[in-house]
Parts: structure tokens; sequence; C-alpha cells
């Protein structure tokens, strides 16, 4: 029985073909043929809306050997990561984990890994920039991150996408979440990057763009360290236990202690690029 499978194909082996009529017929999916190829069969319901036979509807072959509906697929990639923070677990197979590789939906995936691609090189230079290539998490043998900095930076970076262009932005650490990245309920809007925000003068570097603008601390006028939620710049003193009010009123730009005129304190600032000051210390020395 063909069922709701738009495909009207026959394959070889006499039976219908149940995959999308946009890519190459797959393997049998027919229980008990010899031609069935396939870890699935075509009466197992699709593991990712657990609602349907995959006979249901058209079907994704994945390159891992799994099968789901080319629909329940889509949706699934569409809806992206499930939190605030990026993650990419919904690029994957959700049976076996690999990266789905499915002819169907070639070009929805190619869009979805061109930008986990930008995403993991803005991690490998942020991982530099912090000085996280020097971590011993990276020599020791017992480390679930030895010789792998990609995998250090995933686990410990928190990237973002901006609601106002998309491009992704740094956010600080995991560890500065607070449980948040489980938090289903955040606000997209809040998650606005450097180059985005309404700042002061200072909105973008010449050389290094947007991606290493620093803030000053939203509730104080000490340099921000932290930066919580993909929404809010602490520094230390702030930060733990996280304020959600001013601490001290900026005594002025004379006695401030950046130096310089900012915003009323309560309002997120940025100061300048910090990967600019860091290459100046370093040209001093």
């Amino acid at each position: 029985d063909r069922g709701l499978t738009e495909c009207d194909k026959t394959l070889a082996c006499g039976h219908p073909c149940f995959s999308s009529p946009d890519a190459a017929c797959g393997p049998c999916l027919v229980e008990g043929c010899a031609a069935n190829k396939s870890k699935q069969v075509a009466t197992d319901l699709c593991t990712i809306c657990y609602v349907d036979e995959l006979r249901g509807g058209s079907v994704a072959h994945l390159k891992c050997g799994h099968c789901f509906h080319v629909d329940c697929l889509r949706r699934k990639i569409q809806s992206k990561w499930p939190a605030a923070r990026i993650t990419f677990g919904y690029l994957n197979c959700p049976t076996c984990g690999q990266t789905a590789q499915c002819d169907a939906l070639q070009e929805l995936m190619a869009e979805h890994l061109d930008f986990r691609q930008a995403v993991r090189g803005k991690m490998l230079i942020r991982l530099k920039y912090e000085g996280l290539t020097q971590s011993d998490k990276l020599t020791d043998p017992k480390s679930p991150y030895y010789k792998n900095p990609l995998a250090l930076a995933e686990g410990t970076l928190a990237y973002y996408q901006c609601f106002t262009c998309s491009k992704p932005y740094f956010g600080g650490y995991q560890q500065c979440e607070a449980g948040n990245d489980d938090d289903e309920s955040y606000n997209a809007e809040q998650l606005i990057c450097s180059g985005c925000v309404p700042s002061g003068d200072f909105q973008r570097c010449m050389i290094h763009g947007t991606d290493f603008i620093e803030y000053k601390c939203k509730y104080c006028c000490n340099v921000a360290v932290w930066y919580c939620w993909g929404t809010t710049h602490f520094c230390d003193m702030c930060h733990s236990p996280p304020r959600k009010s001013v601490r001290v009123e900026c005594p002025g730009e004379e006695l401030c202690p950046l130096k310089l005129k900012h915003l009323p304190n309560g309002q997120e600032f940025a100061i300048g690029c910090a990967l600019c000051r860091s290459n100046d210390k370093e040209a001093k020395k």
C-alpha cells in the first residue's frame, strides 16, 4: 500500500517507493523484502512525530540509514535550537546523533550547516582571545576536550542569534547562564548583538567589526566581565549574585572610574574594541 506518499515510482523489487519525489528513490521499506537494506520498515512510526507510520507520508532516507517523514524532519530543522543559546543538536539524526544528510532537504540543510560553520569559526577566534587555547583541558589526556579546541569552545562559550540582524554573537560563558539555557520561554527580541544594541558613539571597530566590542557593567562604572542571558553585561562585583538595579550612580566624567562620558547606569553602553585594546597593550610591552 503506497498510502499517502507522493512518489509514484515502483522499485526494482516491485514494491512502492515511499521516498520524497524531490529525491532519488531510497531502499525498499517493505518488511521481509530482500531489497530492504534499511534499518526500518514502512509500518514503523516516524520517531519525530510518533503519530503516523512512515508510509503515511514522503520519507527522508538519511545517509546514516535512519528514516523519518520529510515534513517532520523539515519542521525539526526549521525550529532550530530549543532555547536562547545556539546549539546544533537539531541538525543531527534523532536516532544516532550523526549529522543528518538528506537529499530531500539538501538546500535547507546546506543553509543551516553554513550557519553552524560560521558560528564555529567565531568560537575558535574567541577561544584564542579568551586565552582558553592554553587551557590544560586541551592537553590533559583524561579531559573530554583533549586536543579538541572546537569541542572546548562549544562546551564553554555561549553564542546567540541577534534578533535584529540574525548574525551569531558572543554572549559570555555557558556557566553564567544559571539554568536559563533550558528556558524555552525566553524573549528572542532581547537577544541583540553588540552591533545592533543602541549604545554610545562607538558601535563598530573599523578593523574587527562588532565581534569584540566591550561594554561597561550595566549597573555600575566598571568594565564588564560577564555577559549573561545574551542581554546583560556585568562586572564581577555585580555578577554574583546578578544585580537587577543600579549599584552606584556615576559621579560624572571626571570622577568616573572609566574616565569617560556614558549613558546612565542601568543602560547598556559600549566602551570600545577589546581586541584593539589588547593589541595596543601587547605593542607597548
